[in-house]
Order: structure tokens, then sequence, then C-alpha cells
């Protein structure tokens, strides 16, 4: 099992625009790449908060949505509507997180992922 977890702080009246983005491509994200949940959670104490939950059967279904071109689109929607934004990678033996707020680094994501998964995964 393979938890990924993302904490976007959102700019400023940008909140309901990304969560629109998350419904939209909800069925495109998780329809192709095997056993996935998926939740969105608004904190209530912070307005500009959301944090998206996803939990894969195996890091190879994982990695296959992290290199796809719909997880591409939602990188470019948070670019444009999120101040920041943290990734989290957990698996049964580690956890490991990558601070999305240069989102230069975006292109840096599935090497990092993949090299993560490879040690969990034998």
């Amino acid at each position: 099992m393979v938890l990924i977890a993302f904490e976007i702080e959102t700019r400023p009246g940008k909140k309901e625009e990304l969560l629109q983005t998350l419904d939209e491509l909800h069925p495109v994200l998780f329809s192709q790449w095997g056993d996935c949940q998926a939740n969105v959670f608004q904190p209530k104490l912070d307005k500009n908060m959301i944090t998206v939950s996803q939990k894969w059967a195996n890091a190879v279904a994982a990695l296959r949505y992290l290199c796809s071109e719909p997880f591409q689109v939602l990188c470019g929607a948070i670019n444009v509507l999120a101040l920041s934004v943290k990734m989290t990678i957990s698996t049964e033996l580690q956890s490991a997180n990558l601070d999305l707020k240069n989102f230069d680094l975006r292109k840096n994501i599935y090497p990092w992922a993949e090299k993560i998964l490879s040690e969990t995964e034998t």
C-alpha cells in the first residue's frame, strides 16, 4: 500500500477553483492506474487549505499515476492556484516529504517517488 498526500495552501480566493479542478480531474486521475481511494479534505480553521489523500494498492500504480499526463495537468493547476504544496509519500516502511513550493521541481517528482518506492518494493 502507498499513501500519497498533498497539503495545498491556495492563493486567496482560488480555493473553489482548485476544488472544481480536482472534481473534474478525479475520474480521469484515478480510473486508469489501478486501485486507488482518494479523498479531499478542507480544514475548517484554515480557509485556504486543501488536503488530498490518495491510497494506492501498490507502488507500480502510484508511479504510473505520477508520470501521467493528467497528473501533469493537476500540477499545472496547482502551480497557478496555490501558494505552497507539500507532497508526502508513505509506505509501510517509510515516509518522505517533498516541498513543491518551487513548482519547477514537479519535473523531479517521478524520479524522487521512484527512488522512495523502489526502496520499499522488493
